[in-house]
């Protein structure tokens, strides 16, 4: 991972544009310090959870609404309803 990044999601699939995965990888690194707004963030990711210019509908980065999602998360940021909405629509 890049020495600024506190965690990265990646999907191992070769469609681009195409947001659907055969595997997914989800890598925090907290210098063993993970805190729930971070986990948050990422497992996010893994469950399909985008960032605000290409959530739905579209917010900005740092928007209130995207709870855990926003660009810049905070420590004990949660899932906002709109994330779980979209999560229980889907699974």
């Amino acid at each position: 991972m890049p020495g600024s990044a506190n965690g990265v999601t990646f999907c191992n699939d070769n469609s681009p544009g195409n947001y659907k995965c055969d595997q997914q990888y989800v890598r925090i690194e907290g210098g063993g310090y993970y805190t729930p707004g971070l986990t948050c963030h990422e497992t996010g990711h893994a469950v399909g959870l985008v960032h605000g210019n290409r959530a739905y509908p579209a917010v900005p980065m740092l928007d209130s609404r995207l709870g855990c999602m926003r660009k810049s998360v905070s420590y004990s940021a949660t899932l906002g309803a709109n994330q779980k909405t979209n999560i229980n629509t889907v699974y």
